[in-house]
């Protein structure tokens, strides 16, 4: 997927409202199966947090979306969301500067 300065792309925060209770098990082959089938359509980056200043567990990604509206029923549709266990937050992040497109 090509990007320009301008697009849209979505950055979306999980944090684990427990930290001695994460997903697991077939909630989180689920999830997984989700955001595969998600990176499959298009563009998709997510991962658990290495570190965290703050100490709070979870996780994060950045997808392709045509609308906020659009990008917070991809977060609602997640299973890691309906399991209860993350609270997630939504950014919509305009892109000013982008790879193969500095002057």
């Amino acid at each position: 997927m090509n990007f320009k300065k301008g697009d849209k792309i979505y950055l979306r925060l999980n944090y684990r409202l427990d930290p001695d209770k994460g997903i697991e098990g077939q909630a989180l082959e689920d999830h997984l199966a989700y955001v595969n089938n998600l990176a499959r359509k298009g563009f998709f980056l997510g991962g658990a947090f290495t570190s965290n200043r703050t100490g709070e567990a979870g996780s994060g990604n950045q997808f392709v979306a045509e609308n906020y509206e659009e990008a917070k029923k991809i977060v609602e549709n997640d299973p890691i969301t309906k399991t209860g266990l993350y609270r997630s937050e939504i950014f919509e992040w305009d892109l000013a500067v982008v790879h193969g497109d500095v002057d």
